[in-house]
């Protein structure tokens, strides 16, 4: 296996290591190394399928060469891209601010409890005008379903309708006359 070294360990510095709870350059290091684990493992795998490839069982020479090259182009391709990754992954998503201060647990006030009941007062709110507003949602697709649908029959039956009410107004019958009995 192929151990990465760490390019930009002062990036993550012991002020990330404290807030975090961790070292930033390990999780980093952990993500390339698990990649070049699994290309090893794809390459034992393809050349154990080579080898017992009858076209291919007299070729183990050239086939471990073969594998071997495809190995190094796709570590040394990483490698450059996984230089990209372990920098921008320091500085953007576990950079911490040298002025950030941690506040003790301690530090939580009754206020803050009350304002804590207060967000879950509104996130209850909330939640009761999204369940209503997703009802409205469903009866309005429902109406709107069957609008369509309603507009379909009539797209579809509008000719036949057409015809017979011209037939009707050509005949010179304009309204319904009741039969007396």
């Amino acid at each position: 296996d192929i151990e990465y070294s760490s390019m930009a360990s002062s990036s993550a510095g012991s002020s990330s290591t404290a807030v975090l709870g961790f070292e930033p350059i390990r999780v980093v290091d952990d993500v390339i190394n698990a990649y070049s684990d699994y290309v090893c493992d794809c390459a034992d795998a393809m050349e154990a399928t080579l080898l017992e490839h009858p076209d291919f069982k007299d070729k183990g020479d050239q086939i471990k060469q073969g594998v071997d090259l495809w190995m190094a182009k796709t570590q040394r391709a990483a490698d450059k891209s996984f230089d990209q990754f372990e920098l921008c992954v320091l500085k953007e998503v576990f950079s911490v601010p040298e002025n950030m201060q941690l506040a003790p647990p301690e530090a939580m006030t009754t206020a803050d409890a009350q304002s804590g009941a207060q967000l879950d007062a509104e996130m209850d709110e909330l939640w009761v005008r999204l369940q209503q507003a997703l009802a409205t949602k469903r009866e309005l697709q429902r109406k709107l379903t069957a609008a369509q649908t309603a507009t379909q029959l009539w797209q579809t039956h509008r000719e036949s309708v057409q015809q017979l009410a011209s037939s009707h107004e050509a005949n010179g019958r304009t309204g319904c006359r009741r039969r007396r009995v």
